[in-house]
């Protein structure tokens, strides 16, 4: 694909794309087809209705959703104040952590129809909900000329009026996304042709970093989404001072290519208006580190404006203990300033615990200990211990005793290790969505 090329309807530039899609259709059936085709028409009807409304009434609409889905969704709710408890430890109080979790809800139901009704959205229209807080930073990159240049960003903001933006910000150069597959064809097909409108250059999630780096050298510019999950793929590194597995994309492709990074951040002025801000990368390596760092600045603009309602810091099962992802080759870069709660729910105080190895040496270890009886010999100096009635079976009992255990610090609990006789103690827990983990026979451990 030359440098003023669009990648074809059908797909990301590659093959990839193109082949799963015909693949889909191949082995679709006919409900399966019209299920596709209701979708699509739901959807385009959506789209239709809201761009005949202001940006602030379908902001406001949005707005009353998201208090909806608030009050309505405890476990998503959870979810959303346990990855702000993570983000803003010792920033925030916990009162202000509930305020910030109902605000995100709001925001994520305003920013998600606004999205919907920026679909088609006119070009002098955009331009005047969407501002620039700081476009003399984009013209230091394009004066500097260092080539193609790599965008970081979350989740955040109205993300279609961002896509829709973009290209008008950089007119000279292409400018292209990572996109995920939508096993849908019909809509997949109608949400490429709105990023595509503007001259978006789309790759899909799975493209290789060659396709990429390519679009690179050729002075392209291209957004990454940069706070998903990415699991074994990723580089483990601090975020908001949590070891966590993040994507080693943006520093690898600044690295082979000589691209320069930057940030850029959405945050609502008003109902249906937002103002995008550039953010330097303040470190000189193109490291993952340094990646993250900016991505954390990013976020502090305007935290409510990010889409917290994925589980970010989410527990292996298999391994709690461990994360996934590989250990950067400097050692001080995987330097954490927040650890992994873990409490351990002890039956017998006669008998040491065997607790998961953790490689990373980042979990700190509590104990719920039995009252009535002495500290045991084995539990380690200094050790975090709460004393409960640790035969009880009366469930909202414990789930109350659980919460202030989870709440007496700024960190949340990580997971639970419980016996598996312990069976009121394990229902509690998936109340309050606690990772639950039972000590498997066998299971390699270390004594604390």
């Amino acid at each position: 694909m030359s440098e003023t090329s669009q990648p074809d309807l059908d797909g990301a530039p590659g093959a990839f794309g193109r082949s799963r899609r015909r693949s889909l259709r191949r082995t679709a059936g006919l409900l399966k087809r019209f299920r596709w085709w209701l979708e699509a028409a739901g959807y385009e009807l959506c789209e239709s209705t809201l761009a005949l409304l202001p940006a602030a009434t379908v902001a406001g609409w949005g707005e009353a959703i998201g208090d909806g889905c608030w009050r309505l969704l405890g476990s998503r709710r959870r979810t959303v104040r346990r990855n702000l408890r993570i983000a803003f430890a010792g920033e925030k109080t916990l009162a202000e952590i509930d305020a910030m979790t109902r605000e995100v809800f709001r925001r994520s139901g305003a920013n998600l129809l606004s999205a919907l009704r920026c679909v088609k959205i006119r070009q002098d229209e955009l331009r005047r909900l969407v501002t620039v807080a700081n476009p003399e930073l984009m013209a230091e990159i394009l004066a500097a000329d260092a080539g193609g240049a790599v965008g970081i960003l979350p989740h955040m903001g109205n993300w279609e009026a961002l896509s829709q933006m973009f290209p008008l910000l950089v007119p000279d150069r292409p400018t292209g996304t990572i996109y995920r597959f939508i096993k849908n064809p019909m809509l997949d097909r109608r949400v490429k042709e709105a990023r595509q409108r503007m001259g978006m250059v789309l790759f899909e999630k799975h493209s290789g970093p060659l396709e990429m780096a390519a679009f690179l050298r050729r002075r392209g510019w291209l957004g990454v989404l940069a706070d998903q999950r990415v699991e074994r793929a990723g580089e483990i590194v601090p975020y908001f001072g949590r070891l966590t597995s993040c994507t080693p994309l943006p520093a690898l492709m600044a690295r082979r290519t000589g691209a320069t990074i930057f940030g850029v951040s959405m945050r609502t002025t008003a109902p249906g208006h937002w103002r995008l801000k550039f953010h330097r990368l303040g470190d000189s390596t193109s490291s993952t580190t340094a990646c993250m760092r900016l991505l954390e600045e990013v976020i502090r603009e305007s935290p409510e404006d990010v889409f917290w309602l994925q589980d970010r810091w989410r527990v292996r099962r298999d391994n709690p203990a461990s994360l996934s992802g590989r250990l950067p080759r400097d050692a001080t870069a995987a330097a954490w300033t927040r650890p992994r709660r873990a409490l351990v729910w002890v039956r017998d105080p006669a008998r040491a615990p065997q607790l998961p190895k953790a490689a990373a040496g980042d979990l700190l270890w509590e104990y719920v200990l039995p009252a009535g009886n002495p500290a045991p010999a084995w539990l380690p100096a200094g050790a975090c211990t709460h004393i409960l009635d640790t035969a009880c079976a009366d469930i909202p009992v414990l789930a109350k005793a659980l919460l202030a255990i989870d709440e007496a610090a700024a960190l949340p609990l990580e997971f639970v290790i419980v016996d598996k006789e312990c069976l009121a103690v394990q229902e509690a827990c998936r109340k309050l969505d606690f990772s639950v983990i039972i000590p498997a026979s066998g299971q390699e451990a270390v004594a604390p």
